[in-house]
């Protein structure tokens, strides 16, 4: 399962091949994901519609959910912010028609929804790009996956729908109209108060800096024998 950090950071992350987080937590806290299509919800955990591989900036993992229209992406970095880090995550629908997405949040304790601010005893875990329209509230993933099936896919795309009061495991659930995107950001580290979306590095960004990170280390670890064998292949890598 790969590890996802930034350097000189004591934070990792998991994320599995379905694109599902985890942060290895005394008690460890887990984000899941599923997309409301036109036929019916799709769940990461399901794996038969998924398919992951890393991004044309050669750096950024990439997860793709199949659903009936086209593809809903998945794209995740931990971004370095304040000394300390928060995880990114976009969602963009590909398809010609809009869907819910849903994010299951495992092991993250009650939470209060305001607008774009989702807080957890009054410190905010995620900022969102928009607010969610419903939080669903349960016991494990599958008691929350099936109220999420019970609840009204066409409701949730286009009308705004109560907040209830919440419990340890939650699920938000956002409208996503076909090609656009939905960006969140996870609090790593307990941070008070968390950016702003507009203001954190691109994706873009975040693989310049490992590729430059990168093509310093490889450059001072190269050996003399090997140096000039190597530098042809750096040039065409990083060209």
């Amino acid at each position: 399962m790969p590890e996802l950090g930034i350097l000189g950071n004591h934070v990792l992350l998991d994320l599995d091949s379905s694109g599902n987080l985890t942060w290895p937590n005394v008690t460890p806290q887990r984000l899941c994901w599923g997309v409301g299509a036109d036929d019916r919800w799709h769940f990461s955990e399901e794996r038969a519609s998924i398919r992951q591989s890393v991004d044309s900036n050669e750096i950024t993992t990439i997860t793709r959910m199949r659903v009936p229209g086209g593809d809903i992406t998945q794209r995740v970095e931990v971004i370095p912010w304040g000394g300390q880090s928060v995880t990114k995550l976009e969602f963009y629908n590909e398809t010609p028609i809009p869907v819910a997405i849903s994010i299951m949040l495992l092991n993250f304790g009650p939470v209060e929804v305001n607008s774009t601010i989702i807080r957890n005893d009054a410190k905010p875990i995620i900022a969102s790009s928009k607010a969610p329209r419903m939080i669903i509230n349960g016991s494990g993933y599958q008691d929350i996956t099936n109220q999420i099936m019970n609840a009204e896919i066409e409701a949730l795309t286009t009308s705004t729908s109560s907040i209830d009061k919440s419990s340890s495991d939650n699920a938000l659930i956002f409208p996503l109209p076909h090609s656009t995107k939905l960006e969140i950001i996870v609090n790593n580290e307990n941070l008070d108060n968390l950016p702003d979306i507009e203001r954190l590095p691109s994706f873009t960004d975040v693989s310049n800096g490992w590729l430059k990170h990168l093509k310093v280390a490889w450059k001072y670890k190269l050996t003399t024998t090997d140096s000039h064998r190597c530098s042809t292949l750096l040039e065409g890598i990083f060209s």
